[in-house]
């Protein structure tokens, strides 16, 4: 019998002894958040996946060691684990909460006392036949080792080899310092607490599993996100906004400036409401504003409704989008998004206040504990184009809910027209979480400043008197959709009088 296969085995047994002695213990110290502090819950599809691990280990030895004990012992293990295995799906079964303080209190759900404490006493049991089995047949075989074979084992098998060669207790390798390891490792998301440690011969084959992990958990994050229906074109910079323009340089220089400072400042309103007529330029400053907080990562999300395109003027996917995109800031928004969507699997079909709730309030206020960076911004363009006037009143007061959120952390630019209930829902709001900037009250020497500009860079190419640019300025009446009409159809006219 190979001594590395004796090794092999009794480390896979050490390694499931300890991971489950901890498992039901009373103690959470194994487990850390993604920040590095104590975690509040433990994840119950994580353990499983471990222990399922580790259980196909015992019920499938690499290899054939012909020691009856040690297989018994296997036997043993795997007859633990498959029972830890069904009382963890009990609990999922019975519709218990998937997160909890610790594995022993989920277990508690299904088990009583005296089952988790007779699990214990057979752990303990597992552990003096092992330790009793090595003094008695094993270490004479260990001593069959050479010394360029302890040179390529891991650190932890070589404990154990050392452990066995001492008689001493092979369970104390996995001692304290282990621990300590687990307590700063700071790298790790809400989705992988686990508990971390060393295993024998297995190590490279687990380090194999736990680097593939996180690969799991962003398919698993996706395959959540994915139940949320998505407007793909609502986003500022969809394919089909790819040829929109933004606003020319040392144009709409004043109101660009207040909805930066209003954006960058410590206003506690929240939210700015930036109305105006059709033709006043209101989407173009829109993208204007979502595509400079996008380069500099402060975008949450944009959605521009469009009338009479189904996705976009409809207001059911307006949360579930936004949240799409919200997941894509950070690890943490996206965690906590994954996790309401997981929690309430009918979250697609609930109002819009639960969306809004589960979706973007809750993740927001746990992301702003762990963050110190500047608000968010979100970007929602002609909200009078959502074909629902109830839905509009209740977005906006929804909006209103911010106020909840301390600091504020999250800024919401919306444009409309001065339809009647987006004007009604803003006047209803407290004066401290709007403003509002009218374009038509802009001074018309500033709109005719910024059309001439718009003027010059779209006719470059077309000889134009100065005369004839001040007359198309003085038409335009500060409306850059008549401006930009009259472009097209000078640089088409221009276009056919070539041919």
């Amino acid at each position: 019998m190979e001594p590395l296969a004796i090794i092999g085995l009794v480390g896979s047994i050490v390694q499931f002894v300890d991971f489950s002695g901890k498992l039901i213990s009373k103690s959470t110290e194994l487990y850390r958040s993604g920040e590095g502090a104590l975690a509040e819950n433990i994840d119950i599809e994580t353990v499983i996946s471990d222990l399922v691990f580790l259980n196909s280990k015992l019920q499938k030895p690499t290899a054939t060691t012909g020691d009856n004990a040690l297989e018994r012992l296997c036997t043993s293990c795997g007859t633990a684990a498959d029972e830890l295995l069904l009382a963890l799906d009990k609990v999922k079964v019975k519709g218990k909460p998937n997160k909890w303080r610790s594995i022993r209190k989920a277990i508690r759900s299904v088990w009583s006392k005296e089952e988790i404490e007779e699990l214990e006493r057979r752990l303990e049991r597992l552990k003096e036949e092992l330790n009793l089995h090595i003094v008695v047949d094993i270490r004479e075989q260990v001593f069959q080792f050479k010394q360029e074979q302890l040179d390529h084992l891991d650190l932890t098998t070589k404990k154990i080899v050392h452990a066995i060669k001492k008689q001493h207790d092979i369970f104390r390798v996995m001692d304290d310092k282990h621990i300590s390891v687990v307590k700063n490792e700071h790298a790790i998301t809400r989705q992988e607490i686990r508990v971390r440690l060393s295993f024998g011969p297995f190590s490279a084959v687990l380090n194999s599993f736990q680097q593939l992990k996180p690969h799991l958990v962003i398919a698993e994050q996706q395959q959540y996100l994915s139940k949320l229906p998505y407007a793909a074109q609502a986003a500022f910079n969809s394919s089909d906004r790819q040829h929109d323009p933004l606003c020319l340089q040392n144009t709409r220089a004043d109101v660009l400036n207040q909805i930066r400072t209003w954006a960058d400042g410590a206003d506690e309103r929240c939210s700015f409401w930036l109305n105006g007529m059709a033709g006043t330029g209101k989407s173009t400053i829109a993208r204007t504003i979502a595509r400079q907080y996008y380069d500099q990562k402060r975008l949450g999300g944009s959605f521009f409704f469009s009338r009479g395109t189904e996705d976009r003027s409809q207001a059911d996917k307006l949360f579930t989008t936004i949240a799409t995109q919200l997941a894509r800031i950070s690890s943490l928004l996206n965690d906590h998004i994954c996790t309401a969507i997981a929690e309430h699997n009918d979250l697609a079909s609930q109002s819009l206040r639960d969306q809004w709730k589960h979706l973007i309030l809750q993740p927001l206020s746990v992301w702003m504990t762990a963050s110190n960076q500047p608000p968010l911004i979100l970007v929602i363009d002609a909200l009078d184009e959502c074909n629902s006037e109830k839905d509009v009143r209740a977005i906006l007061q929804l909006f209103a809910e911010l106020k909840s959120l301390e600091p504020m952390h999250l800024r919401i630019f919306v444009t409309s027209r001065p339809e009647v209930p987006i004007r009604l829902g803003f006047r209803n709001m407290p004066e401290i979480l709007h403003r509002d900037l009218v374009l038509n009250d802009v001074p018309r020497d500033i709109m005719d400043h910024d059309i001439a500009i718009y003027f010059r860079q779209e006719l470059k190419d077309i000889e134009l008197s100065a005369q004839s640019i001040a007359y198309l300025i003085e038409k335009a009446c500060g409306l850059f959709i008549w401006a930009a009409t009259v472009c097209r159809y000078i640089k088409d006219g221009k276009r056919v009088a070539s041919k």
